[in-house]
């Protein structure tokens, strides 16, 4: 009886010191060392860090930093996985971007590096002025277009001409799964909404049966993040068809 408690007792010690470790694991210290890979020697240098689901943990800016430059990031404790994200802001530049992930179970200091490389170089796209329906870009299906949305507050739109019937797919692709989404709109052609789809930080598919035939209007939006590059693409096809691998289609893009 006696060794049968002494028994009970231990596996109780070992489940609370597991939970102990466990809990203090959560609350962790990040130690993230930037190295900058771009041009800018000025700036504003944004630490973003919080889960990859979206919940923002905590926030550090600073101006005109020295690289490589550190920063000790210290978890709350409600995320066992957090994604580090820092952003260099420039006049004359643009902005630079890198991130990285990192897994706080089993540590409560994890030392990491972010490597800095360009975003997106300020100016405009070469589709610009395309900020309203009138001075929408015509786009052919099974075209792809090179585009920007800069500076804050800038949209893109576009033009196509749908057959009714017909199977349109329209995607915004984003080379990189950073900190960046978009948000598509179609209207018709008296600038009625017809339908809209918001993606993620991979790009963003709307697929859409076309109910009438006539001229269209496409509108790409920020949907959250910083001033980013991405490709607008078009692709049609029959009603007797079904749409191809869209991420097929973007293997293909970026071969070229």
């Amino acid at each position: 009886m006696k060794k049968l408690s002494i028994k009970i007792i231990f596996i109780f010690l070992s489940i609370l010191i597991t939970l102990l470790l466990a809990s203090c694991s959560l609350n962790s210290t990040i130690i993230v060392t930037i190295y900058n890979n771009t041009p800018v020697t000025s700036g504003t240098l944004t630490i973003l860090y919080g889960d990859y689901n979206g919940y923002a943990d905590g926030e550090i800016s600073i101006t005109d930093p020295v690289f490589p430059y550190t920063a000790s990031l210290t978890c709350s404790g409600k995320t066992p996985s957090y994604i580090v994200m820092a952003t260099l802001e420039s006049s004359t530049f643009g902005t630079s971007f890198g991130s990285v992930f990192v897994d706080t179970k089993s540590q409560n200091m994890i030392e990491t590096v972010i490597n800095l490389e360009p975003y997106i170089i300020l100016g405009t796209d070469i589709y610009e002025p395309d900020n309203t329906f009138n001075t929408g870009h015509p786009i052919q299906p099974g075209e792809w277009q090179a585009r920007n949305l800069y500076p804050s507050g800038d949209v893109d739109y576009s033009k196509f001409y749908a057959t009714s019937g017909l199977i349109y797919d329209i995607v915004t692709d984003i080379p990189y799964n950073d900190y960046f989404a978009t948000t598509i709109v179609i209207f018709d052609s008296i600038g009625t909404q017809i339908t809209r789809q918001s993606g993620s930080s991979s790009g963003t598919v709307l697929n859409w049966t076309a109910t009438y035939t006539g001229l269209c209007y496409l509108k790409v939006s920020r949907n959250y993040g910083y001033d980013y590059s991405y490709s607008l693409g078009l692709f049609e096809y029959s009603a007797a068809g079904s749409s191809q691998n869209i991420l097929s289609k973007l293997k293909e893009w970026r071969s070229q």
